[in-house]
């Protein structure tokens, strides 16, 4: 597990742990095996280059959790749901 997070905060998280934007990791592509996004979404005005960070890092097969607050205009969920549509997969098929 590496902790990934914009604030100082990062300093005090256990290591690994880098200070990152989530709409640039600075992990190379198909790192992890799983990502989770936990009430960090909701705070982004356009979420979609975050979600296709996450889709970047992700192994092939890989699984993404995400967790955050509702949003009371229309439901968090289809925002992610909407979004993560517009994030196709677009790596070369092996």
């Amino acid at each position: 597990m590496v902790v990934a997070d914009v604030s100082s905060f990062v300093a005090a998280a256990p290591r690994p742990a880098a200070r990152a934007d989530a709409r640039r990791l600075p992990f190379a592509d198909g790192s992890f095996g799983g990502v989770s996004a936990l009430w960090m979404l909701n705070h982004l005005d356009e979420p979609i280059e975050a979600l296709r960070e996450i889709r970047r890092v992700l192994q092939p097969g890989g699984r993404s959790v995400f967790g955050g607050a509702v949003d009371r205009a229309r439901s968090w969920w289809q925002t992610v749901a909407m979004t993560t549509n517009r994030c196709q997969d677009r790596r070369p098929k092996p």
